[in-house]
């Protein structure tokens, strides 16, 4: 007997198998190229996530006995929006999370909702186009006819379990990203609901992680080559899927993923928002009723992804990079990377902020920029974990996981500037085995999450920091240089 699970990402998706022993038998995986606009907009046609679903599942099951499939269940990333009309079909591509098309909805929204009260019920630490509130907004203000005709909003993992199960619905981890979950209670949160003037109606309904919601349908059995009739369980949302993976339920454990974005997640017990707190740590709705401090922003890994993609040969690969960028010299010549290519969140919020390349010369070199790149992203770690110390969170090691964790030379840079043992997981799929771990427990094989955590003692290589590469002159610079242009573009864009 196996669980299916499907992890939907930014630009690929992963499908694995699990016995109920929790141990990967198979796994496959599909990527896809998001649509860029000239004006920001970032999107994917919806049957794409659904084909991609249909290739990956084929290449699963080609030796293996469909009715041996007990259930398939759900993950994805957050933000990323489709509205379908009351049959289910989509009215417009998906608007992926990185699409920026709604800063004047986010503008109009914190002129009405100070930041203290949208954090205080949202966990969010400000309005963000990237919020699904404001792309609602956007809708009803830029494409009425669309709004109108919308009969839901779903966020992506929404998506994929009504084209499994037939079902509308949702969980509170990815709705903890949208802006309209107060994540005190669970519920929508209708204060900013009606400053937008948007009906709740067409948000589906919402329930936990890890609930069993329908039975896979006869049409979606028949795409995926598996039995019908088997349970379809909701995850949640990619990176509480990855902290439950790694064990991360309770507090006193760190995870840190980078993948597309970067994302640091602290497990806590409850959500007790201060006015007066310097720093705000996004907050989602967890697991076993419990919070997660989740820091995160929008580009990490995506940006050795872009580098590669239109400034190096196609042959080269991630491990010909790793090799590259341990022979470049970046920080120590000068050279800095700003990551925020997509604005940044946290520690501080900056929107408007974009990314650069500062320090070049005619000596630069390829292995340079890449190098800077990596370094840019343990930066911006590092921030982020100094922020969790501040909040009183305790950092001993931490874990890392995400293709990031891949790279030896990386996490060594991890360690050198974050000053803290990086431990990176061996099990490269920590998401799907989250997930896996909800479905094992819907299913009635473990009485709960806690349960199965307290015996997950995930495999790792630790790397520890180096006395001999200490890194503290050169994020002092950093700091300088992201603070910089960070003003630069606050006074651009007031």
């Amino acid at each position: 007997m196996y669980f299916l699970t499907l992890d939907i990402g930014t630009t690929a998706l992963k499908c694995c198998i699990f016995d109920t022993e929790l141990r990967i038998v198979k796994k496959s995986s599909v990527e896809y190229t998001l649509n860029i606009s000239s004006e920001g907009h970032i999107t994917l046609d919806p049957e794409i996530y659904w084909q991609s679903i249909v290739k990956a599942v084929g290449e699963n099951i080609s030796n293996i006995s469909p009715s041996d499939i007990t259930a398939v269940g759900v993950t994805t990333q957050g933000e990323t929006l489709i509205s379908i009309d009351r049959e289910g079909s989509p009215l417009t591509d998906a608007v992926v999370w990185l699409d920026a098309r709604a800063e004047e909805e986010a503008r109009f929204l914190r002129s009405r909702i100070s930041d203290d009260e949208y954090y205080a019920h949202t966990g969010i630490s400000a309005i963000d186009p990237a919020n699904p509130i404001c792309k609602l907004l956007w809708f009803k203000n830029n494409a009425p006819e669309i709004y109108e005709a919308a009969y839901k909003f779903l966020l992506l993992e929404d998506y994929i379990l009504f084209r499994l199960s037939g079902k509308f619905i949702t969980e509170d981890s990815i709705m903890s990203s949208t802006g309209y979950l107060d994540i005190t209670t669970g519920k929508l949160w209708d204060k900013i609901l009606d400053a937008a003037s948007i009906d709740s109606a067409k948000i589906p309904d919402i329930t936990r992680p890890g609930t069993v919601v329908g039975k896979l349908t006869e049409h979606a059995a028949q795409d995926l080559g598996i039995s019908p009739g088997i349970p379809v369980i909701c995850g949640a949302m990619d990176q509480v899927c990855s902290a439950v993976g790694a064990g991360n339920v309770r507090p006193g454990i760190i995870t840190e993923t980078t993948g597309t974005a970067l994302a640091v997640c602290a497990t806590v017990e409850r959500f007790c928002p201060n006015p007066k707190d310097i720093y705000r740590s996004a907050v989602f709705r967890h697991v076993c009723g419990r919070y997660i401090m989740m820091p995160y922003n929008p580009t990490a890994g995506i940006i050795l992804k872009w580098f590669k993609e239109q400034f190096m040969e196609s042959k080269i690969d991630y491990i010909r990079i790793d090799r590259m960028s341990a022979e470049g010299a970046a920080g120590k010549n000068g050279l800095f990377v700003i990551p925020h290519f997509a604005g940044k969140l946290s520690p501080e919020y900056a929107g408007a902020m974009k990314g650069a390349f500062i320090g070049l010369t005619l000596n630069t070199k390829t292995a340079d920029l890449l190098r800077a790149i990596m370094e840019s992203i343990a930066f911006m770690l590092r921030e982020n974990i100094d922020m969790l110390n501040a909040m009183s969170v305790e950092t001993r090691a931490v874990y890392s996981l995400g293709g990031g964790a891949n790279s030896a030379f990386w996490s060594q840079l991890k360690a050198d500037i974050c000053r803290v043992p990086i431990r990176s997981l061996t099990v490269s799929e920590s998401t799907s085995l989250g997930m896996a771990v909800l479905m094992a427990t819907a299913m009635g094989y473990y009485s709960s999450v806690d349960e199965i955590a307290a015996n997950i003692a995930p495999d790792y290589r630790e790397y520890t920091p180096s006395a001999n590469n200490n890194y503290e002159e050169i994020y002092v610079e950093y700091l300088k240089a992201d603070k910089l242009m960070r003003k630069l573009y606050e006074t651009t864009h007031d």
